[in-house]
């Protein structure tokens, strides 16, 4: 936690070329923190790797050169979305409520409050069977 008044900590210098399977080089990574020596200085988080893939990705994106990835991804989620449609829909409108046959009682009862009636219960269980 950075506390009122406190500066952040230097970024983490990554090494030109430093490819996703090489290592921090000990002493750059001395010079960028003060001369700290490394073990004492031992960051908890990513590696000079993985900072290094994170800018290759956001430069490509930067780039546009995931554009058409992005939007075939986008495509197919639409495709696969109609796929898993029901193939019947069944439209059952509810029965009787009390606002049905009293129009007023939405001025006293909530419409999470309106019950059915009678009349619409047993329209209930014989839409049911």
């Amino acid at each position: 936690p950075v506390l009122f008044g406190a500066s952040p900590p230097p970024p983490l210098a990554v090494p030109s070329g430093a490819g996703d399977d090489s290592a921090i080089d000990e002493d750059s990574l001395a010079s960028s923190h003060g001369g700290v020596e490394p073990s004492a200085s031992r960051l908890q988080g990513p590696t000079a790797a993985t900072l290094h893939s994170f800018e290759q990705l956001l430069t490509g994106l930067g780039r546009g050169q995931f554009d058409d990835a992005l939007r075939e991804i986008t495509r197919r989620q639409e495709f696969l979305k109609w796929q898993r449609l029901p193939e019947k829909v069944i439209i059952l409108r509810h029965g009787q409520s009390e606002g049905n046959v009293n129009r007023t009682i939405y001025c006293t009862k909530g419409d999470a409050h309106i019950e059915l009636t009678p009349k619409g219960l047993q329209q209930a269980v014989e839409a049911g069977n």
